[in-house]
């Protein structure tokens, strides 16, 4: 074929087109990938920038929880070549895999109140758990609400249960019963 047929036919047409076509295809898709690598680093920086100072108290607060939480019977909890360990008051290091289902509740409940607790002092808003220690026997439970006490003098906590042993553990002063209302 010559360029007179291609282009007397209008396949020359069809073609540049399709060129065309293909080329904001591909601008579309290199802004798109490059929005998203950009926003990506942004992020990255700005969480950095924005947990540099809490990272030191997040810890802090993890261990004094965690510690709370199993009568002092852990007293630091590190993270280790991308393993979380827990170190026992007689020196014994952990993995998180080795410790027993309720222990494992206990330091899951220690992270994510230390890190509620380090990011209300900027950004105040109610801790909000529902029905979250169902699973606690009574020792475990009683040190959770404890720790929940304690955190209430900063922050806000609305604990919502269907358990009536929650009595056993508050003032009834501090607690809303909807069976009563």
């Amino acid at each position: 074929m010559n360029i007179k047929h291609l282009t007397s036919d209008g396949t020359y047409q069809d073609l540049e087109q399709k060129k065309a076509n293909l080329e904001t295809e591909i601008n579309d898709m290199v802004d798109e990938w490059l929005t998203m690598k950009l926003s990506g680093q942004w992020i990255d920086k700005s969480l950095n920038i924005a947990t540099a100072d809490r990272i030191p108290m997040f810890q802090e607060k993890a261990n004094e929880y965690f510690g709370l939480l199993t009568n002092h019977n852990y007293i630091k909890i590190t993270y280790y070549k991308s393993k979380l360990k827990v170190t026992r008051k007689d020196k014994l290091q952990f993995d998180a895999g080795e410790l027993s289902r309720g222990t494992i509740e206990q330091l899951y409940l220690s992270l994510i109140l230390s890190l509620a607790v380090v990011f209300g002092r900027d950004y105040k808003m109610p801790i909000i758990i529902d029905d979250g220690f169902n699973e606690f026997d009574f020792d475990r439970s009683h040190n959770a609400y404890k720790l929940l006490d304690k955190i209430s003098e900063s922050l806000q906590i609305i604990y919502v249960t269907c358990n009536e042993n929650v009595f056993e553990h508050y003032n009834l002063d501090n607690i809303i019963n909807l069976n009563e209302k």
